[in-house]
């Protein structure tokens, strides 16, 4: 509830006999001053009383947080107590608020000003915060244990602070308003940082002159005071107030310019007796005296080089103040130039020049003057300058004097034409050096004419090829003249030209004349030719039709003609031939012959098929082969199959010339049968050599294989057994077995007419099979060869299967440093695979190696084994 309002408080006592009675209490205190009222009625049971008292109470804001209580007093209860209680929150403004602390004591400038404002009371807890000139600043506020509300105010002593006005203020739901506190002013003491003395900078001796001096604001105001060369004068003394706050205070003093020194020292002092530091500002005052005439330095003992650094000094002693000095180039003023003064001494004015011609005896002046008081004096200088030539000219005319003839854009062969050189303006006279390709060479007439700046202008012609006629060698020929100052190892400048000449079309050495290409591979035939002007057009003829040019529309699609080149696809051999070139421009047309080659891979169109010989015969055989290129190196002959034959002993090759390749064997011997090759490359890129095969028969009557290994088979009771008979012979050779006893039975499979399997030209096979061998089947069979020319029988045992037969025949063929060759024929194997072992002793230390191979690595038709022990 809200202080000062009223509110009725009812408590009601129930069902009591006799009557209850109600007493009101505030915490432990009866309420005796408070209006209440009292009403009696029946209870619900009979002769019961129900008891009602209703309070009337006004709150202040004392009763906040208090409690009442309606106590019931009645006989039956004796000692226990019957209550009930309320609390009261009673809401009330709070008090004015107050500022709390001294705010009257001056506060030095960058103090911390600790200021409190406290309001009491006040439910709510109230609002406190500062204001600076009714702006509200964020400072928090906070509540004390005794109910009072407090904000500090932190602050550092600033001059602004002299016009601020602080205070504060509270509030909360029960003020319609912010309760205000007093305004509060801040006194903040401080020192100005400078004074600042206005006045002119210079005087003449006998003139008047008026010094202001003003400090800048301070609290309390400042005392000025003036000291001249040392000594006190006085001055007037004027102290304002300023809206920023403090003083601002302004003295003036009037000196008269009566001594004869070079100057005046002028110094104004602002004193506060607050502040032991003393402000103060010196002036120096200039006494006005004329300058001296000034002197000139750094003059080169030598002729300058254009591109030097001169520097020139211009100095000027005494004059008050020191005069400022001006340098000068033919009475215009230079604006680069650095100017200095060491004071009470002189000036100095320096020119950093970087020499160039336009400086060649020019007049340089220096002028000292001490501002609008006294006369301007001066002194002048000049000096020389070697320089280059900045430029040249180089031109063609024709063959003409020194001076050169009118220029000319391009020559044409047989001219005869010169090269001029003209060199710009130089001091001393240029020297013009010529170059052709890179080298030196020697110019011709020399003509001199004067230049600018009071240099020389230089021209020099070169006859090219000495005068005579020019060629088409001579296009393109660089020439270039260098124009240099030989007083001056500086730049020099060189101009460059290239000679054009005019010519008619001429072919490179580097176009080829012929041409090869693979058949069926493309081919681009590009020719070289250059002229000047530019050849404009290309045309190309077949050889057999000179006068005829090749048309697009008339080749084949195979052909492209583009310009200098001409691309054949796929060629063909009857693309060979001769064809013709030519080129054209604007001064003429030449040919030029090409010849195209088209190579082939060969191509065997035939060979003797076979040879049918007695032996000690002639055998000859022909290889008929197309190929371009060919020669006796394209065809070779050589053995099919394992034969070892020495083609190069046995036979003789010859060539015709053109197609015809011939193998010869004089003598033919029967290990000479079977076949040959004739194999045609002529080693062109991509090779793809011919071969095919050719057949040599020998006649003889046959000759069975008796190696060793073959005479003897073995094999288990029971088991199949082939038995093997290989004869050679021609023509065909029949063979037959024979053994002791029946060779009937079903069990040996063999053909009884003596028909054999041919093996190759001239070998030929029978086998016996025996299908189930028996006891009786171990023993010596006979085959018998036999053709037109004679016959041959060998014996071939059959065994059960056994330990081998050692090797035969062991000798050493050949040996060198590092290897050794062995040869031995192998025996009968036992019937199952058979081993060799090879033991090695070395002879220094009895170290025994063994090399081991198989029976199955030795060549079935080969009678030896050979090994390479290494």
């Amino acid at each position: 509830m809200n202080a000062g309002t009223e509110k009725q408080l009812s408590c009601r006592a129930s069902g009591a006999k006799p009557q209850a009675k109600i007493v009101w209490y505030h915490g432990n205190n009866k309420i005796l001053d408070q209006e209440y009222s009292k009403q009696i009625t029946n209870g619900h049971r009979e002769g019961t009383w129900d008891t009602v008292n209703t309070l009337k109470f006004k709150a202040t804001s004392d009763d906040d947080s208090t409690r009442i209580r309606c106590v019931v007093e009645h006989p039956a209860l004796k000692n226990k107590v019957m209550e009930k209680e309320i609390a009261l929150t009673v809401f009330y403004p709070p008090g004015e608020p107050r500022i709390v602390g001294d705010t009257y004591q001056a506060f030095r400038q960058g103090d911390m000003i600790n200021t409190t404002c406290i309001s009491s009371g006040g439910n709510p807890p109230p609002y406190v915060s500062w204001f600076k000139d009714n702006i509200q600043l964020q400072y928090p506020h906070s509540k004390l244990e005794n109910g009072s509300t407090v904000s500090h105010l932190y602050i550092r002593a600033d001059q602004s602070l002299l016009t601020d006005v602080y205070n504060c203020k509270a509030w909360n739901k029960e003020t319609s308003i912010a309760l205000p506190s007093k305004n509060v002013k801040f006194n903040v003491t401080f020192s100005g940082d400078r004074v600042h003395i206005k006045g002119p900078d210079s005087g003449q001796i006998g003139s008047e002159l008026t010094l202001q001096c003003s400090s800048e604001e301070s609290n309390p105001p400042s005392v000025i005071k003036w000291t001249v060369d040392g000594i006190e004068r006085h001055g007037t003394q004027e102290e304002v107030a300023v809206s920023e706050g403090g003083w601002r205070t302004t003295s003036v003093i009037k000196l008269r310019v009566d001594v004869n020194l070079s100057q005046m020292k002028v110094k104004c002092s602002a004193v506060n007796n607050l502040f032991k530091d003393v402000i103060q500002e010196t002036k120096i005052i200039r006494i006005l005296r004329p300058p001296e005439a000034p002197s000139i330095s750094g003059l080169p003992s030598i002729s300058l080089r254009e591109g030097d650094n001169l520097t020139l000094s211009c100095i000027s002693r005494h004059g008050s103040p020191l005069p400022m000095l001006k340098w000068f180039k033919q009475g215009e003023f230079i604006p680069s130039q650095t100017y200095s003064m060491v004071e009470d001494s002189h000036s100095i004015a320096k020119l950093f020049i970087v020499v160039s011609r336009t400086d060649n005896d020019m007049e340089y002046s220096c002028q000292a003057s001490n501002e609008a008081h006294f006369p301007t004096v001066s002194q002048k200088t000049n000096f020389s300058v070697y320089f280059e030539p900045v430029d040249a000219r180089l031109y063609l005319s024709m063959l003409s004097t020194a001076e050169g003839g009118p220029e000319v854009a391009h020559s044409t062969t047989g001219d005869r034409v010169q090269l001029n050189c003209q060199s710009r303006n130089s001091n001393p006279p240029a020297k013009i050096t010529w170059f052709k390709n890179g080298k030196e060479v020697r110019g011709g007439a020399i003509d001199v004419k004067p230049g600018k700046y009071g240099g020389v202008k230089m021209s020099q012609v070169f006859k090219i090829n000495e005068g005579n006629p020019i060629t088409s060698e001579d296009n393109g020929s660089k020439f270039s003249c260098t124009a240099s100052n030989p007083a001056i190892n500086g730049n020099n400048v060189t101009k460059q030209y290239t000679l054009n000449v005019r010519y008619p079309p001429e072919f490179s050495f580097s176009s080829p004349g012929n041409y090869s290409v693979i058949e069926g591979d493309d081919i681009t035939m590009s020719m070289e030719a250059k002229g000047n002007p530019a050849v404009r057009r290309f045309t190309w003829y077949a050889g057999v039709q000179p006068n005829q040019p090749l048309l697009m529309e008339q080749l084949p699609d195979r052909f492209k003609i583009r310009g200098p080149s001409m691309e054949i696809r796929k060629t063909a051999r009857k693309d060979a031939g001769l064809y013709i070139f030519g080129a054209e421009n604007d001064i003429g047309e030449k040919n030029k012959e090409i010849y195209l080659n088209v190579l082939y891979h060969p191509t065997i169109i035939n060979l003797t098929s076979q040879i049918i010989v007695d032996e000690g015969e002639k055998a000859i055989f022909n290889c008929i082969v197309d190929a371009n290129p060919i020669s006796k190196e394209s065809v070779s002959w050589g053995v099919v199959g394992a034969r070892r034959i020495n083609l190069n002993e046995s036979a003789v090759f010859t060539y015709d010339g053109n197609m015809t390749f011939t193998m010869t064997i004089p003598i033919v011997k029967k290990s000479d049968r079977g076949k040959f090759f004739c194999r045609a490359d002529n080693r062109l890129q991509s090779a793809q050599p011919d071969q095919q095969q050719t057949v040599l028969k020998v006649n003889f009557k046959p000759e069975i294989r008796k190696f060793p290994r073959y005479a003897k088979f073995a094999q288990n009771l029971m088991h199949q057994i082939n038995l093997e008979c290989i004869a050679y012979g021609y023509p065909n050779v029949s063979i037959f077995w024979k053994k002791t006893g029946d060779l009937n039975a079903e069990r040996y499979v063999f053909d009884n007419r003596g028909v054999t399997k041919q093996l190759d030209y001239g070998t030929w096979k029978s086998t016996l099979t025996i299908e189930s061998v028996l006891n009786s089947d171990y023993t010596v069979y006979k085959c018998v060869a036999r053709n037109t020319l004679g016959l041959d029988s060998h014996n071939i045992s059959l065994t059960s299967p056994n330990i081998p037969d050692p090797p035969l025949n062991l000798v050493v063929t050949s040996k060198d440093y590092k290897t050794v060759r062995l040869k031995w024929e192998p025996g009968f194997d036992g019937g199952f695979q058979q081993h060799f072992e090879t033991r090695i002793k070395e002879v220094k230390t009895g170290k025994v190696t063994i090399q081991r191979s198989e029976h199955s690595q030795v060549d079935r038709d080969s009678e030896f084994v050979f090994q390479d022990i290494i």
